[in-house]
């Protein structure tokens, strides 16, 4: 399983996270008209692990979590949900920052994780 799917199966078996977005989390991206609030996420970049012949033995990936929400409120609330998944889970969180974006009229709460 990639690590893309991994994350998808982390976000999407999380009952906190859920219990706010229901089924709504993707990758790379969603709908204009996606109810809200809902998840979208991708890979920022690729750390290799590899053997002295050069094989890759392993990968860890730097991911950005949109939180997304007409409502700050709610995409905070979705945003402390991903951030508590990530670190119950052991994973690294590496950063997070809140935005809004007028031309959708979308609050964004992003969360970056290390993950492997």
């Amino acid at each position: 399983m990639n690590l893309e799917d991994q994350i998808y199966t982390l976000l999407s078996s999380n009952t906190a996270i859920t219990a706010l977005v229901v089924n709504r989390i993707s990758p790379e991206v969603t709908s204009p008209d996606s109810i809200k609030p809902f998840i979208v996420y991708s890979r920022e970049e690729t750390e290799f692990t590899k053997n002295l012949l050069g094989e890759v033995l392993n990968e860890a990936g730097k991911f950005s979590i949109q939180c997304c929400s007409n409502d700050k409120k709610q995409a905070d609330d979705v945003g402390k949900a991903v951030v508590d998944c990530f670190s119950s889970a052991h994973y690294e969180v590496l950063d997070k920052k809140s935005s809004y974006d007028e031309n959708t009229d979308l609050y964004f709460l992003t969360v970056v994780v290390l993950f492997d």
